[in-house]
């Protein structure tokens, strides 16, 4: 690691902003002369920043910051930092940047277009298909899909994206400490076919606080925000205010009149955000060169045993929802990931009412 990085490294571990950092570095003469300096004369530098600069002198030498160095090399974590070329443009306007990004997995998706695809972490069936399937058309088209790997939407969105192209999950932790745990494995395909991005430091555990910090790094990162559903008072109305402020184009997902997860999108809509309905409506706000369709990935449609199970008892002409759950003897949850899994094979389809018919 070269020693501008470390001094960056250094400066964001001690949670110093962009223009705190820049201040710093101009009083200090150069990223070398943070570890140079005397303790003494480093903490005389900003007197208005004492306090600050005694808590870097301190980190500098600890074994924690010896340790994220080390660490970052190991595990061939990329920093991005905001002087940098490869900093995403975007994200470089927004009010209050971050000094930088741990990066994990295709660094070059942050040149990518973006957009980003978020909503109830206690999501429905509708909302939990309509994020893969949206997902799924989106990075088919050539767009990276951005999430912030929380449960419900958030996981929909990743998991779509990753059938058909590539998505980008900015969390609220470390990047050594994914949150959700139970989302470890999806993280670890994350890394392999998109990327992991976070500003806090490798361990850093998922506060509270953190989460609107990451949702403006979402918001940032992405030209439109898409909001499958929300409640009235989520972090997914965080992350479109955020876009909203910056002048980022926000899309929902309308939903029913009587449900509190539809709440917020519907509010959002009454407000002006634009009602979407399929991926079109998005694309239609930007001009991108977007590659055509891309051809699906696979076209493997060998079936689990439940799946199986459960297809052999929709009929050409419908099935509901209660008779499946009745003759199948899933529970309503198993019952439901399994036609959503049959809904993006191609096999099914939802109609009025939840009923389900066979395409094929």
């Amino acid at each position: 690691m070269n020693i501008d990085t470390k001094a960056y490294l250094l400066l964001n571990f001690a949670a110093v902003d962009v223009g705190t950092a820049k201040q710093i570095l101009s009083q200090a003469g150069s990223e070398n002369a943070l570890f140079k300096l005397s303790r003494s004369r480093l903490c005389s530098l900003l007197p208005a920043e004492e306090k600050k600069l005694v808590h870097i002198a301190d980190l500098r030498e600890s074994e924690e910051f010896r340790r994220e160095v080390e660490l970052v090399e190991k595990e061939g974590i990329n920093i991005v930092t905001f002087f940098d070329e490869s900093y995403p443009f975007l994200l470089r306007q927004i009010s209050n940047p971050p000094l930088l990004l741990y990066a994990q997995g295709e660094k070059d998706l942050l040149k990518r277009e973006c957009v980003a695809v978020v909503g109830s972490r206690r999501a429905s069936f509708y909302g939990l298909n309509v994020a893969r399937s949206f997902s799924c058309q989106l990075a088919r088209r050539g767009v990276v899909v951005v999430s912030g790997l929380a449960y419900g939407i958030d996981t929909a969105a990743a998991q779509g994206a990753l059938e058909e192209g590539e998505t980008i999950a900015v969390l609220g932790s470390g990047l050594l400490n994914i949150y959700p745990p139970s989302n470890i494995p999806l993280a670890e395909k994350i890394k392999k076919g998109g990327l992991l991005v976070s500003e806090f430091p490798l361990f850093a555990s998922p506060q509270r606080y953190n989460f609107p910090r990451r949702n403006r790094i979402i918001s940032g990162l992405s030209r439109g925000v898409l909001v499958v559903e929300a409640a009235k008072h989520s972090g997914a109305l965080i992350t479109a205010n955020f876009a909203l402020e910056e002048g980022r184009e926000v899309f929902c997902v309308p939903g029913p009149v009587n449900s509190p997860t539809s709440n917020g999108t519907n509010s959002l809509i009454k407000e002006g955000a634009k009602l979407v309905e399929n991926i079109d409506d998005i694309l239609s706000e930007f001009k991108w060169v977007l590659p055509s369709s891309r051809a699906p990935k696979s076209n493997n449609l060998s079936l689990s045993s439940a799946e199986e199970r459960l297809y052999s008892l929709i009929t050409p002409e419908g099935t509901d929802i209660d008779t499946l759950c009745l003759k199948s003897g899933f529970d309503i949850m198993e019952l439901s990931k399994i036609l959503m899994d049959l809904q993006f094979k191609g096999l099914i389809k939802e109609q009025t009412g939840k009923v389900f018919v066979r395409c094929v």
